[in-house]
């Protein structure tokens, strides 16, 4: 597909060090140039596709929001190019000539069009985490099947309102997405409209979501392992290396308090016997390290597939997170079938919670001990949290599970 990048030319400053600013267009080895009127200094120039221009550049709202409409124009011109299937054997000149002829009024285009769609795409691009960027990728395609299936090509950002947003809600729930899937799409929209809004390319004025409110996902009962059947996977003996390896992952997500894949997979080499990480999940808002203690049982483990300054050899061995995430997933599927026990990466994590409750450790200790928010001011802000508490709970839940004996706690009350 035709690319779309800002560039500042610095070909052609100005007597004051201006840089004009222009949009390329490419489409296979052939290049061409919208000129859009706009200098910046260097130092403002941002480049991407929402925000041009840095926030604290003169008139940055405006100037990107006029930008932001350029780009859209040429977007949803390829978009269509696309779909009409030319635009394998267009040059990129010829796009731009197709572009400026769909918005012309004759054509029956506007030179002013914001898609939402393509908007989307790019608050997706700029998220944080893989793992994120991959969900909005999936949410984008999705959006797309919806506006295709409603003739919505472009989707303007006027058009989502309040009766659009019920009715791609109503579309999500009849083509068989599930609750969970459907409500982590209507958020993602939601996050991206509000960051429209945030960067002035929309007006507040007519925001949908003070009258639409996302439903939330119902409440069903949590599945889980028991402890026997948690002490049937590591007893179990199976003869594949890899889902030998898969059961192995899995115990040392248990013996590290459920932590997440992801989590383990970045883990660092350990300190003074401990693992200390932060949790991918919540950095954005909680940058206090998890501490969690070495068990015999762990250690083993580590042992087996230790790592090069680092705490396992995944990561190096891997050739990204996603690769290691299907063939973990996959090889637990085969374990499930050879051993009649449904298991997955989600229900270890919600084992470890679930037995630790069983065994009275209180909710402080738990959510701690999982790397979960700070939800209480003292805990945020006055009462220093003792990891002696989730080494002593971990281990009763690690007792409790491979030999069936409750430990009495020492220092969990």
């Amino acid at each position: 597909m035709a690319k779309l990048t800002f560039f500042a030319d610095n070909r052609r400053p100005d007597k004051h060090g201006m840089l004009p600013i222009r949009l390329l267009i490419s489409n296979g080895t052939s290049t061409t140039t919208v000129t859009t009127g706009v200098s910046t200094l260097p130092k403002f120039f941002v480049g991407e596709p929402t925000q041009v221009l840095a926030r604290s550049a003169p008139q940055a709202q405006e100037i990107n929001r006029s930008l932001y409409n350029v780009y859209a124009k040429y977007f949803d011109a390829i978009l269509d190019l696309e779909q009409q299937n030319r635009l394998r054997y267009m040059t990129a000149a010829d796009i731009r000539k197709a572009a400026d002829m769909m918005n012309t009024p004759q054509y029956g285009g506007t030179s002013n069009v914001s898609d939402f769609v393509a908007f989307f795409k790019e608050y997706g691009k700029s998220r944080n985490t893989a793992k994120t960027r991959k969900s909005y990728e999936y949410a984008e395609g999705v959006l797309r099947e919806y506006c295709a299936d409603r003739h919505l090509n472009p989707l303007p950002f006027s058009h989502v309102n309040y009766a659009m947003l019920t009715d791609f809600a109503r579309w999500l729930r009849d083509t068989r997405r599930g609750e969970s899937t459907r409500h982590m799409i209507e958020c993602y929209v939601r996050a991206a409209y509000k960051e429209a809004e945030k960067r002035h390319i929309i007006s507040r004025d007519n925001d949908p979501y003070f009258d639409y409110s996302i439903a939330p996902v119902p409440q069903k009962d949590i599945e889980t392992l028991t402890a026997d059947e948690v002490r049937a996977l590591a007893c179990a003996r199976l003869f594949s290396v890899n889902n030998k390896r898969a059961r192995d992952v899995a115990l040392m997500s248990f013996y590290l308090c459920g932590v997440n894949l992801l989590d383990l997979y970045e883990m660092d080499a350990p300190k003074n016997g401990e693992v200390v990480y932060i949790r991918h999940k919540t950095q954005r808002v909680n940058r206090r390290e998890v501490h969690v203690r070495i068990e015999d049982e762990l250690q083993a483990l580590i042992d087996k597939y230790r790592g090069d300054n680092a705490l396992l050899c995944f990561k190096s061995e891997c050739s990204s997170y996603e690769t290691f995430q299907r063939r973990i997933t996959l090889h637990l599927r085969a374990i499930s079938k050879e051993i009649g026990i449904d298991i997955t990466m989600a229900k270890i994590r919600r084992t470890w919670a679930t037995i630790a409750g069983e065994l009275d450790v209180p909710d402080l200790v738990i959510n701690k001990s999982m790397g979960h928010i700070d939800n209480t001011i003292n805990t945020r802000h006055y009462v220093e949290y003792k990891w002696s508490k989730t080494a002593d709970a971990n281990r009763r839940v690690i007792d409790y599970v491979l030999t069936g004996k409750c430990a009495k706690p020492t220092e969990i009350g």
